[in-house]
């Protein structure tokens, strides 16, 4: 059994003027449509390219992709505006934190072309994989596997991803896979128990003659 959700909202209401415990989670994640340049079809024209065969000290074309995802929405959102990210297909044993525009989308051929036979996979070592925070702006997660490892500690938890403070986000297309939470810690043995009663007297003994 899994102990933990697959992924957590934690909704903040400075936005609104509202306390969180007044946000409906619901509120984190709304249907904010990032509209891509119809001369590209669905995707945006303009992103960093990621290939497990990158170099993130590389460009981030199509021919120079970098290599992990984290170095490629850093390299993203200092963009005006920010680029996106498109990743290739493969495994990439990493967390990652989103920022504010920069969408990333998974499932990329080697034609740099989105196919549904392929599979981005996100193998994080830690929990969780994928950190979306204080996001305001629209911005998509697109079309890819998350792992998370089980826990090891005592009570804790395994979290795919966390959303918290952000209502501009979109997840689309994406399979999350938690790991296992931990057990929690044994309880301590109890007191020692108080002593019993004095037994009750014997009986009267009782006379037997010889034969």
């Amino acid at each position: 059994m899994r102990s933990s959700a697959l992924i957590v909202l934690v909704a903040a209401g400075c936005a609104s003027g509202k306390s969180a415990s007044d946000v409906d989670a619901s509120e984190a994640v709304i249907d904010a449509f990032v509209m891509p340049d119809s001369s590209c079809g669905a995707l945006p024209c303009d992103a960093i390219h990621v290939s497990r065969s990158g170099n993130d000290t590389a460009a981030g074309t199509k021919t120079a992709p970098m290599k992990s995802i984290n170095a490629a929405i850093t390299k993203a959102s200092t963009a005006v505006p920010p680029l996106a990210v498109f990743v290739h297909s493969g495994v990439y044993p990493e967390s990652f934190t989103m920022k504010s525009g920069v969408s990333v989308y998974g499932g990329f051929d080697d034609a740099w072309t989105q196919n549904p036979s392929v599979t981005t996979e996100i193998a994080s070592p830690t929990s969780p994989a994928v950190t979306i925070d204080n996001i305001m702006v629209p911005t998509l997660l697109v079309k890819m596997t998350i792992k998370t490892p089980d826990a090891i500690s005592p009570g804790a938890s395994s979290v795919a991803i966390t959303i918290t403070g952000s209502k501009m986000v979109e997840l689309r297309d994406l399979q999350v896979l938690p790991g296992i939470g931990a057990a929690g810690t044994d309880g301590i043995d109890g007191s020692v128990g108080a002593g019993g009663g004095n037994g009750a007297g014997g009986n009267p003994g009782v006379e037997r003659s010889g034969g």
